[in-house]
């Protein structure tokens, strides 16, 4: 190598290693941030400081028992998940419980296929995008405080 070649060279490679002492030292960083975090939850401190799940989470974060799917049809299964869920199903999450039920074969149209299920079985209102309600279920202004519905008409 030419020695202009070489010096180049040599810069970018301290650059470079500076970058990433610089990502180590973050990374560093975080992980006592984590274990500090963990140490605080297994003594039993700081509970009650906001690490719990919002209304949203906890609202669907109830696991679907995929077992009660089998031998259902796709518009069967949307509403037999919405009941699971209190009426309300979201499409990302109908999309992964049909397909763990394995009632949905095709991840490429997946979205596409949900969508139609929830429209041609004609049980389902749109709350929201993506937030769907079985017409026979709660009103929407009698949805759990804290769960994230934004009425058809606001948006856009």
């Amino acid at each position: 190598m030419k020695p202009k070649r070489v010096a180049e060279y040599k810069t970018m490679l301290m650059e470079r290693l500076a970058h990433l002492v610089e990502v180590k030292r973050k990374a560093a960083a975080s992980i006592k941030h984590v274990q500090a975090e963990i140490r605080d939850l297994d003594s039993g401190e700081n509970v009650g400081s906001g690490m719990e799940l919002t209304a949203n989470e906890a609202y669907f974060t109830k696991q679907m028992p995929i077992e009660k799917l089998c031998g259902m049809s796709q518009p069967e299964a949307a509403v037999a998940v919405a009941r699971h869920y209190g009426g309300l199903v979201r499409v990302s999450d109908l999309i992964r419980i049909l397909q763990e039920a394995e009632l949905l074969k095709s991840k490429k149209n997946a979205a596409n296929i949900v969508y139609r299920v929830i429209v041609n079985s004609g049980r389902f209102v749109r709350v929201s995008t993506g937030l769907y309600r079985l017409k026979s279920s709660i009103p929407i202004d009698k949805v759990p405080d804290g769960v994230s519905i934004v009425p058809k008409s606001q948006v856009q």
